[in-house]
């Protein structure tokens, strides 16, 4: 292996290597990266990656090129697990010097090697007009030193995702790059297919003369989603099949999203879900092949399956279309490796998504998806609908669990903590208005939860891994929820020994499910499903100063005006339910403006509400 890679740099030394990066090639005798996607090597505004890999000694030939200025900065190309900047393979150019390093710690800059490592053999390093260039060879299998200790990076054995940046260069030093200045693959990359091909549409192909739909049902078969969308609309998910017998091939024709930047995708699946499925995309001057393995799992880019021709790909009225012709029957690593996927033979689902098209690959589709209400048999020409991921569902989750939680759990926690010596001896069915207030207010807002709960299993499926944090605190809040009134059913009588306890454990619950049912709303309105504004966790912050505020206003005027010895004998925000607990007495000094304070609070606070609920009705 090491004679070949000494072969190859012989080569290099004795021609000078005279020839710059170009594109040429990519898609035909090398796989290409760039960012943004199609950009020209010779602009310094372009990061660009390529490789070629040699399955003889299992080395791979790699071309790194970007803005570099008068060699005061760097491009680099890092190997990692995950669409993050920390524990991986580093290598960066600057122009005059070509070194390799890794990446530690997020939010932190690299590390860089005191030498290169054994099977890493540098190329050549230029620059041309502020365009560094750098070419190496690197062995399929490199160890690093990275946070969690020594690491083997095996391009042959294992996908990676491929990270580009820029930035400065001091002293033989990078500089963390800026977050402008970055991209990575949508998808982890298989670095040993052969090269894709792209086929660029010529001028009669990017403007179809006609709408794709003519003949569904018919002729050929056809899945649009909403029903019966014309394929000049990018709203228009659309996909057509027409089953040859003879040849056993099936022609394709896919239409969706704006082409100046989105993608379109389908791919047959065995279920409704985004799991073991052979996948299909296009952009605006190529198609491609991929998987999904697992679900929730990031697709894995592939080589077109063999027997895929007539590939075209365009625009039409800046909509992305494309058409191609399938092999009846492929087969694709899936959730099992060599998976056949015959459509001639098997009934499948028909996944279909649109979404941004970073650096030529996919991005996370949102809710831009649909699938098939059932498996279809390819064979024939029907013409069908699709259901749509709906966003309705995740709407009322959201707005139900702010109704709980910035509403109802707020102003209820206020009366119990604020006003219960405020209403002195008046009752209403038998019990004290402050209680009958609380109550009312907290079995809304556990009602509220309850139902957001289980729309949103519903719409999920299940548990969402790609929601983070938010799911788990969600059911955290969700039990708190339901605890707390159940523990009120079986409290104490006033007086005896284990009232206290419980007055504390009823307290600690509810101002746990309070707490972490806010946190759960940060977490939240930030989530791609919402597609809030940026700007709506700064109204959160907002909200949550405007409570704290309130509350500390209403605890001075409480210790000015002597009120909190009616309650003081009961942690802070308690929900005493003693009947005794009560001031007897005429409303004490300071009621008047602690009622004023309370209308105020409660007509901001639902303000906020409204305020965040039309934000989800119109996003």
């Amino acid at each position: 292996m090491m004679v070949s890679i000494t072969l190859v740099l012989f080569v290099f030394i004795l021609l000078g290597r005279t020839e710059a990066i170009s594109n040429s090639g990519c898609g035909i005798t090398k796989q290409c990266f760039s960012f943004p996607t199609g950009c020209s090597v010779t602009s310094s505004s372009c990061l660009f990656i390529s490789y070629v890999y040699n399955a003889t000694d299992q080395s791979f030939l790699f071309e790194l090129s970007g803005g570099v200025g008068s060699g005061s900065e760097y491009v680099a190309v890092a190997f990692t697990s995950t669409p993050a900047m920390a524990n991986g393979d580093l290598y960066y150019c600057t122009g005059t010097e070509f070194k390799s390093g890794a990446l530690q710690v997020r939010y932190n800059a690299p590390s860089t090697d005191s030498t290169t490592p054994s099977g890493v053999v540098q190329l050549s390093a230029a620059s041309t007009n502020g365009v560094g260039e750098c070419t190496f060879t690197r062995q399929a299998s490199i160890t690093k030193i990275v946070t969690s200790g020594s690491k083997t990076f095996n391009l042959v054995t294992d996908n990676f995702f491929i990270l580009m940046a820029t930035g400065s260069y001091n002293s033989g030093n990078i500089v963390k790059h800026s977050a402008a200045n970055r991209f990575f693959t949508s998808a982890v990359v298989n670095f040993t297919t052969s090269p894709a091909p792209v086929t660029t549409p010529s001028p009669g192909t990017t403007q179809p003369s006609s709408d794709l739909t003519s003949g569904c049902g018919s002729t050929k078969g056809c899945f649009r989603s909403p029903p019966g969308c014309s394929t000049q609309s990018s709203t228009c998910m659309f996909l057509s099949w027409k089953y040859n017998s003879a040849s056993k091939t099936v022609d394709m024709q896919l239409s969706g999203g704006m082409a100046a930047s989105q993608y379109a995708g389908f791919a047959f699946g065995s279920s409704d879900r985004m799991q073991n499925a052979d996948l299909y995309y296009c952009t605006a001057s190529a198609v491609k092949s991929g998987a999904i393995k697992g679900l929730q799992a990031a697709p894995v880019d592939t080589a077109l399956p063999e027997g895929v021709t007539n590939i075209q790909a365009g625009t039409n009225g800046g909509v992305v279309q494309c058409s191609f012709t399938r092999p009846a029957s492929v087969t694709k690593d899936l959730s099992a490796p060599n998976t056949v996927i015959d459509i001639s033979t098997t009934t499948y689902y028909i996944l279909f998504a649109t979404g941004t098209s970073l650096a030529g690959g996919l991005s996370y589709h949102g809710q831009s998806r649909v699938a098939s209400t059932r498996s279809i048999d390819f064979k024939l020409n029907e013409d069908i609908g699709g259901t749509v991921d709906s966003i309705d569902m995740v709407k009322a989750h959201a707005s139900l669990m702010m109704i709980a939680w910035l509403t109802c759990a707020s102003i209820g926690v206020i009366i119990a903590r604020h006003f219960k010596p405020l209403f002195h001896d008046m009752t209403c069915g038998g019990e004290k208005v402050w209680f009958q207030i609380h109550r009312s207010l907290m079995v809304t807002a556990l009602l509220a939860t309850v139902i957001a709960f289980i729309l949103i299993f519903v719409n999920v499926k299940g548990y969402s891994v790609k929601a983070g944090a938010h799911p788990i605190i969600g059911i955290i809040v969700t039990c708190l929820a339901i605890i707390n009134p159940i523990m009120a059913i079986f409290r104490p009588h006033p007086g005896e020994k284990n009232r206290v306890i419980f007055n504390w454990a009823h307290w600690f619950v509810g101002t746990a499910a309070h707490i972490l049912g806010l946190t759960a709303i940060f977490l939240g309105v930030d989530l791609a499903k919402l597609n809030l504004p940026e700007w709506d966790t700064w109204v959160l912050v907002g909200f949550v100063a405007f409570h704290v505020i309130t509350e500390v206003i209403l605890e001075i005027l409480s210790a000015f005006h002597g009120h909190i010895s009616a309650y003081k004998k009961t942690p802070k925000n308690s929900m005493n339910m003693d009947d005794n607990a009560a001031d007897k007495d005429q409303p004490p000094k300071g009621a008047g403006i602690k009622y004023f304070i309370l209308v105020v609070y409660s007509l901001g606070n639902i303000g906020f509400l409204i305020t965040f609920i039309v934000f989800i009705a119109l996003h």
